[in-house]
């Protein structure tokens, strides 16, 4: 996730400022949090436990991924779609959130965290991309839809 978000943050175009400052926080908050960490700590576990309880700290995750997933770049959306992928290949996709991606605040529509993911990547197709991208979206949306390590799965699924 961390070396995603510095290779988006690296060839974010200047005029895409608001997601190389989503992607800074990110890689802030990560370096941050492996820095305080004991070194027999296992990361993965710390990492996701620490995400437990903050919506706030689950926007810091996921906005700049879903943000670049709104760009014709490529070779961006493709790592913001490799680091969604693992994100909710590693269970850290559950319940709902208020959240606005786009911005920093918090609203009270509450919406389940995988539909906010699914309906972010599945705007991808609204662009013309090249083939290998499609393959990518495809991949993160079967993913979507198999996993099952901690997505909370809706009844009409």
């Amino acid at each position: 996730i961390l070396q995603s978000a510095q290779k988006i943050h690296e060839l974010c175009p200047k005029k895409n400022n608001e997601i190389k400052v989503a992607c800074k926080n990110l890689i802030d908050s990560v370096k941050d949090q492996l820095s305080s960490l004991p070194k027999s700590t296992e990361v993965e576990s710390h990492f996701k436990y620490s995400l437990s309880d903050s919506e706030e700290a689950i926007l810091t995750l996921f906005r700049p991924f879903l943000m670049v997933v709104q760009l014709k770049h490529s070779k961006i959306i493709g790592n913001a779609i490799d680091a969604l992928n693992y994100l909710i290949q590693q269970g850290y996709v559950k319940g709902n959130i208020r959240g606005n991606l786009y911005d920093n605040t918090l609203n009270s529509k509450s919406r389940p965290h995988i539909d906010v993911i699914v309906d972010s990547i599945c705007d991808c197709f609204q662009s013309e991309l090249d083939e290998a991208l499609y393959i990518h979206i495809l991949e993160v949306l079967t993913t979507s839809v198999t996993v099952e390590n901690g997505v909370e799965r809706r009844e009409d699924m």
